[in-house]
């Protein structure tokens, strides 16, 4: 639906016409507390496609009107997983963009965190992260605080450690 006339106007309103980015596109969908469906009766969102590994792994629906994220199989941690390794090699920072109209600014870019509890790990390794601001800076610097849960301990008579 992005490459419709009808969306023309709006899309330039948006600056998002000319996207250096492939793969993206528009629908109405509704959304619950964890994941996003399409919907006629919903709301107008962005669609982007998350790849792993050169595969599609899930799709993130970015609302309009409150720029929140949903994905619709709830696969996805980040989009653009594939800079992670690439800023592994240490040659510039890793760019963390706040959500996807940033990371379509950015044309794709760098990441987008989807999933806060398991940025520690896909990020850890990264040797330098750059936030497109310091709400997401302050959410990662707390998602890398946050203790990571473990299981119970036990010892060999059963007892919990």
């Amino acid at each position: 639906m992005a490459q419709q006339n009808a969306f023309a106007r709006s899309l330039r309103e948006f600056g998002l016409a000319h996207l250096k980015v492939p793969l993206w596109g528009i629908a109405k969908v509704s959304t619950g507390p964890e994941f996003y469906q399409p919907d006629e009766g919903g709301s107008w969102a962005a669609i982007v496609p998350a790849f792993e590994e050169g595969r599609i792994v899930d799709l993130v629906a970015c609302s309009f009107a409150t720029l929140q994220m949903r994905t619709r199989k709830g696969v996805a941690s980040v989009l653009g997983h594939e800079w992670i390794d690439h800023a592994k090699l240490g040659l510039e920072p890793l760019k963390v963009f706040d959500d996807v109209f940033g990371w379509l600014y950015g044309h794709g870019r760098g990441v987008v965190v989807l999933d806060w509890k398991d940025a520690p790990r896909l990020l850890r390794d990264v040797p330098s992260l750059h936030c497109e601001s310091r709400e997401t800076a302050d959410r990662l610097i707390e998602a890398f605080e946050w203790p990571l849960p473990y299981p119970p301990v036990l010892v060999s008579n059963g007892a919990r450690r």
